[in-house]
């Protein structure tokens, strides 16, 4: 299992919008094979800072698998008005757990 964690900064201003953007689009991405599951939160501290958490089975399914579809093009065209910088992303092992 790999899990992706971006961070997105996003236009604090409309955050109603982005919020509505990202309830709706996270479906594209759980819909992908290999999506375990998918996870949208919003800083309480920063407004307009975003950390999306997915699970894949494996690294591929997001960057070939899900990178590579018409869903990820969808997915970009709903958010991509609202951000304000570019997603920092990368990918994490679980080493523990709880």
């Amino acid at each position: 299992m790999v899990l992706e964690h971006a961070i997105l900064k996003m236009d604090p201003e409309r955050i109603a919008d982005v919020d509505a953007a990202l309830s709706e689009a996270v479906a594209l991405v759980k819909a992908s094979p290999g999506c375990r599951s998918v996870k949208v939160t919003r800083s309480i501290e920063l407004p307009g800072t975003y950390v999306l958490l997915i699970e894949w089975d494996s690294l591929e399914d997001h960057t070939v698998g899900f990178r590579e579809s018409e869903a990820f093009v969808t997915w970009r065209q709903a958010i991509s008005p609202y951000f304000v910088g570019d997603p920092a992303v990368d990918h994490l092992e679980v080493i523990a757990t709880a």
